[in-house]
């Protein structure tokens, strides 16, 4: 599960990681702009199981040393970008999970198509994961058919009033995940 933490431009709050970790038994992922190294404490210390690293956010210098440090702990840590130039980064750090947005954060538009493109960017062995843009099962099928792993989906599924009927119709439109039954 994914939580936003991001107080200023998501509403988020860092305690919502302690609340939900303690309310569910799968991975919870603090998705905030991790910058310092005590935010990668502060990630760990509230009982987050991962977080992520926008690589577009980040010099190689950064990210290295972020990525190091939350490895270090024990956390997994999804390195995600968009541009061209952090996609490269991505690739030199070698992750063991790493995704595409498909939302340009400088601009905010979202453009699902060049996302599904460009997933051969990301490193070979990786998990790959597609993140945003994601509004319906068509979407995620879409996602799986190129070669992604896993989806980070938020918007569809917090605007629903019920989000796992949601969940179960995205995952009902895609043949792979059907077959895991």
């Amino acid at each position: 599960i994914s939580v936003l933490t991001d107080e200023k431009y998501f509403g988020g709050r860092l305690d919502h990681v302690a609340a939900v970790h303690a309310a569910v038994d799968v991975p919870v992922l603090q998705k905030d702009f991790i910058l310092t190294d005590y935010q990668v404490h502060e990630s760990y210390h509230t009982g987050a199981d991962a977080l992520l690293l926008i690589a577009d956010a980040l010099d190689q210098a950064q990210l290295e040393r972020l990525y190091g440090l939350a490895s270090s702990l024990g956390l997994h840590v999804l390195v995600e970008g968009y541009g061209d130039d952090a996609l490269a980064r991505i690739r030199r750090l070698g992750p063991n999970i790493a995704g595409i947005n498909a939302r340009d954060l400088n601009t905010m538009v979202i453009d699902l198509a060049t996302m599904l493109e460009r997933r051969s960017l990301l490193p070979e062995g990786a998990i790959h994961v597609a993140e945003s843009g994601i509004t319906g099962s068509h979407d995620l099928a879409r996602v799986d058919q190129v070669g992604y792993h896993a989806a980070l989906i938020g918007t569809a599924l917090l605007k629903d009033s019920d989000p796992g009927r949601s969940l179960e119709h995205f995952l009902a439109g895609v043949p792979s995940m059907k077959a895991q039954g």
